[in-house]
């Protein structure tokens, strides 16, 4: 528990539940009604574009939905490119709750603003990371003394925490005090300006409380909104401001292992703050569950201040639900990404046998029942697990069809016998989709139109022997170092592609592997036509989990990754390969496809008719948490024994090797006129969080 308790008062009124405000000054009614499911949206030819009035009283209808009559305050903001307000909605964003420790991420700027530069300790295992990253409570009180001393401010540690929050970032909440079983120097120390009274009394239904901290979402929000717009500060031409200000959005945005905050549950990705719980029993007024922070997109950046108390998971996690998709709902409306296409020209279809198509736009593409223009479509609803809320079947998903005519193709699905690890048939998991409620004795044919999908001929498949000069037949091994991200592809002793990827910390193999099954494309859990996948083995008992390194077009690699993000993002265990072209020797290919044709490529006749293949040739993929330790547990490969060069030597060239990635890949988010603070190889960890 991360509070002070005190007697339980009488309740105050319950705040209006919600507002909103545009920037542009214009207004938006309410309207009742629930908004219609994805595949029920479809508007009319004749109908007009909606404006961004509509959009908004849109979104504002769908929040008071999952907020009406609920112990929940939310502050939603939307700043443009220049950090000025787009919007604002809020919904019981001047009710007080308990703020647990989602008030830590000003304690991290309240250090790096007033410690010396020279004396900064933010690697991992330093107190301030500990804070940022796992939340640890004990440390923050050695925190907010320790800074104290270098604080412009008056009085005693809490009292200038509180100064700060104050004058410097607006705010109008503080800390009454920080205590913390142990010897926290904090422990005793009072500001009496946040004693809990009357108007400071957290109440929630019929339970009321005095509770030592509290917060509001909209004061929450006021916060980070300096931390998003710091830019627009003139100390951000002081330097330690600049770096202050850097070091804490990079803290800030580094996930921990073990832990995701209630907002990162239903975002994958793109988000930087702070959440605090309190569970059932800590407090009168019942479970606490805080999050706020900065969620980044192309052309901005969304503030979500999120409070709650005497609520759980079941109610906060469909709200947090909401707000993603608001933020997802707005960014098609000013920057419709679904309308980027794949180009280029479809190579002729074949008739009697598999052919592949990557669906060109997932804004326009429409399943059927029917070869038929006319006939019932099939539902293509939002995946809700990808970051930016694609639909399942996506611009880039690799459809296996086989030709009805010129015009139209049925989709060719897994069946039990192209199951890679299990008896199960993954092609039908689609939750959220009327796809769900089929399964391989009942579901019906579906059929797209082949003039959505770019078809692609044997050529994308056809294997790559190798791309550096050898003079005899060498091994082919890869390097993965799960922290830093990154897949290293080798032949021989020579390194030919350092690519970066995303990939689960905790779930992906590590250990010896080997490719022993590859799909030009397959239906994965919640996605269907993941293209290029090349399952793994470890030779016992991980073909019964399948993970596998493949394609992952909804990361809209192009769009939206960069080094800092690939930490935020998540798999559900395979190794996510970039969608982007990448020149290695004379290829010049997209990298899922060039790794897929490199490691083996598909047989001919096994392309005209089957779905998966077993590999003869076994690529080795050596899976490390520490290359430079765990690497000299393998004997040496023949090529290096005829080279006379071990593990050492191959580290140094492994090394060397630049990364390969566009140049938009390397620019950090976090820092815009200095280097990355922190080393990325170490932005992940294990330890228990004090929420």
């Amino acid at each position: 528990m991360s509070h002070h308790r005190f007697s339980r008062r009488q309740f105050l009124e319950i705040v209006g539940l919600s507002t909103v405000t545009l920037a542009a000054g214009s207004s938006i009614q309410a309207a009742d009604g629930r908004r219609p499911a994805p595949w029920q949206q479809q508007q009319p030819e004749t109908a007009a574009a909606p404006t961004r009035a509509d959009v908004l009283a849109q979104i504002r209808r769908n929040l008071q939905e999952k907020f009406a009559g609920k112990e929940m305050g939310l502050d939603f903001r939307r700043l443009n490119a220049t950090g000025e307000l787009d919007f604002s909605l809020t919904f019981n964003a001047q009710e007080l709750y308990p703020v647990a420790s989602a008030f830590k991420a000003f304690v991290v700027l309240y250090y790096f603003l007033y410690t010396p530069v020279d004396q900064w300790e933010y690697t991992p295992g330093s107190h301030v990371y500990r804070v940022a990253v796992y939340s640890n409570n004990s440390l923050t009180g050695n925190l907010i003394h320790n800074t104290a001393p270098f604080a412009p401010f008056e009085g005693n540690s809490i009292e200038k925490y509180n100064d700060f929050l104050v004058q410097v970032l607006g705010m109008k909440e503080g800390l009454y005090t920080w205590y913390w079983v142990g010897n926290t120097p904090t422990n005793g120390v009072l500001d009496e300006r946040f004693t809990p009274r009357r108007e400071r009394l957290v109440r929630v239904r019929e339970q009321s409380e005095f509770v030592g901290n509290v917060s509001s979402a909209t004061d929450l929000a006021i916060g980070w909104q300096f931390i998003a717009t710091a830019e627009n500060d003139p100390r951000w031409q002081e330097d330690q401001f600049r770096r202050a200000i850097e070091a804490t959005r990079q803290l800030l945005s580094i996930p921990s292992a073990r832990y995701r905050s209630p907002i990162e549950r239903v975002l994958f990705g793109g988000y930087t703050g702070k959440d605090g719980t309190l569970q059932v029993g800590d407090l009168d007024v019942g479970r606490v569950i805080n999050d706020a922070g900065l969620v980044r997109v192309l052309d901005g950046q969304y503030i979500v201040s999120f409070m709650s108390a005497g609520e759980s998971e079941e109610s906060t996690d469909p709200a947090l639900s909401e707000v993603i998709d608001s933020i997802r709902t707005y960014q098609d409306f000013v920057n419709p990404f679904r309308a980027i296409t794949i180009a280029g020209t479809s190579a002729p279809v074949v008739p009697g046998q598999f052919n592949y198509g990557f669906v060109r736009s997932s804004n326009n593409v429409q399943l059927y029942l029917e070869p038929d223009s006319q006939a019932a479509k099939v539902d293509n609803p939002t995946r809700r697990t990808s970051t930016f809320g694609t639909p399942y079947v996506m611009r880039g998903a690799l459809l296996r069809f086989e030709p009805v005519n010129d015009q139209w193709g049925r989709i060719v699905w897994d069946d039990p016998t192209d199951d890679v690890f299990t008896y199960t048939d993954y092609s039908f998991v689609f939750t959220e989709a009327n796809w769900a409620n089929w399964n391989k004795y009942t579901r019906p044919s579906i059929y797209v139109p082949l003039d959505t999908l770019k078809i692609i001929d044997k050529s994308h498949t056809e294997p790559i022997e190798y791309v550096s000069a050898v003079d005899e037949p060498v091994d082919k091994f890869i390097i993965l170092y799960v922290p830093r991200r990154q897949l290293t592809l080798f032949e021989g002793t020579t390194p030919i592609l350092k690519t970066p990827i995303v990939l689960n910390s905790l779930m992906t193999p590590r250990g010896r592997l080997y490719v022993n099954r590859i799909m030009v494309a397959r239906n994965m859990p919640r996605y269907p036509g993941v293209p290029y996948a090349s399952f793994l083995h470890d030779g016992a008992a991980l073909n019964q989990i399948g993970y596998a390194v493949h394609g992952a077009p909804w990361q809209l690699w192009n769009e939206t990754v960069t080094e800092w993000e690939t930490i935020r993002r998540y798999s559900a265990g395979c190794i996510n390969i970039p969608g982007w072209s990448w020149p290695v020797g004379n290829y010049e290919l997209p990298v899922d496809e060039f790794i897929f044709r490199w490691i083996n490529g598909f047989p001919e006749e096994d392309y005209k008719t089957q779905r998966s293949y077993f590999m003869r040739n076994r690529v080795h993929v050596l899976s490390f948490n520490n290359p430079y330790e765990e690497i000299f547990q393998y004997s040496i490969l023949d090529t290096m024994r005829r080279q006379g060069l071990n593990w050492n030597d191959i580290l140094r060239r492994w090394e060397a090797k630049a990364v390969d990635a566009p140049p938009q890949f390397f620019q950090n988010p976090y820092t815009r006129n200095g280097d990355p603070l922190l080393n990325l190889d170490a932005a992940t960890g294990t330890e228990d969080d004090g929420q």
